[in-house]
């Protein structure tokens, strides 16, 4: 059977090489860090982030993505750290909410 051939006016797409996302290194960065974290370290970011604990539940199951690239960039830094941590008395909790 002939194949049909229109002549007309060719149209143009960028050169981009669609396969390579430039974001899956961050990604697998992101997800490898959240797999080395425990309960208690999920209650810690929790806390500092001000999210809530189901939300970096999703992250360690690889489920969600945060919504800004900055925070996986913390995460990544901070499990690279060793997960320091800073204690906070009850006394300078209430002095922060006054």
């Amino acid at each position: 059977m002939p194949v049909s051939c229109k002549v007309g006016r060719p149209y143009h797409r960028a050169d981009i090489d669609l396969g390579y996302d430039p974001d899956q290194e961050l990604y697998d960065r992101f997800y490898a860090a959240c797999d080395t974290l425990r309960y208690f370290d999920t209650v810690l970011l929790s806390r500092t982030l001000g999210v809530t604990l189901v939300t970096i539940r999703l992250w360690k199951a690889h489920k969600t993505f945060p919504a800004r690239r900055g925070i996986a960039f913390q995460v990544i830094e901070w499990v690279n750290n060793g997960k320091p941590e800073k204690i906070v008395t009850q006394a300078e909790l209430a002095q922060s909410l006054l």
